[in-house]
């Protein structure tokens, strides 16, 4: 059973989770409502970014003035990830 888990990553299994990473990394900063380009839900978007930054691959920001907003971006820890799924990418287009 300990040998499953080492093969399992389920902060990235999560639909959409790499879809926001690279959106982050390609964008810089964007906000919440952006999250939508990445998860086609709002709510669900919006819990995958929390889950995110609690593994300290993503910075949350919350603007009180004139309206709460709310934006994200990468955190160093996130852009290493960023760069080796974009690594990835590169291998299987390659093909």
């Amino acid at each position: 059973m300990s040998n499953e888990k080492s093969y399992y990553m389920p902060e990235l299994s999560k639909d959409g989770a790499i879809g926001i990473i690279l959106l982050l990394d390609q964008e810089g900063e964007i906000r919440a409502r952006d999250l939508l380009r990445a998860k086609n839900n709002y709510y669900l978007a919006m819990r995958l970014a929390i889950s995110l930054k609690e593994i300290g691959l993503i910075n949350a920001k919350k603007i009180n003035s004139p309206r709460v907003v709310y934006t994200f971006s990468l955190t160093p820890k996130g852009k290493k990830v960023a760069d080796k799924l974009k690594e990835i990418r590169k291998i299987i287009d390659s093909q």
